[in-house]
């Protein structure tokens, strides 16, 4: 089979007209109002002494247009010979609106 320089065109042709309609599908995606992570984590030691820590944090933003709501908040636990030594809970709520017009930022790092 002899592969000539037609059919060479019509391959890259067809992976061009590929990635055209796969970026034309992204950007007709509508944009999501919500994003978040969620963290989940622990930690036992058993020796001498037995120790867990177990945390549990969660990040959710909230984007109607003009606003911006971010919400965070984490728990900590240790328990160390079966007594609670720490305990810690942080709940933050931000609501801002955004700006219309655009902005810049630039980083200044020592040499």
């Amino acid at each position: 089979m002899k592969f000539g320089m037609k059919n060479l065109l019509v391959a890259v042709l067809a992976l061009f007209v590929g990635q055209v309609a796969v970026a034309q599908t992204e950007a007709a995606a509508p944009a999501k109002d919500y994003d978040g992570t969620a963290e989940v984590s622990s930690m036992i030691t058993n020796g001498n002494t037995k120790n867990q820590t177990t945390g549990l944090a969660f990040d959710l933003n909230y984007k109607p247009d003009p606003w911006l709501v971010n919400l965070k908040s984490k728990y900590l636990t240790t328990v160390s010979q079966e007594v609670q030594t720490q305990e810690m809970f942080e709940a933050r709520v931000v609501v801002d609106e955004r700006c219309r017009r655009s902005s810049r930022f630039s980083q200044i790092t020592p040499t």
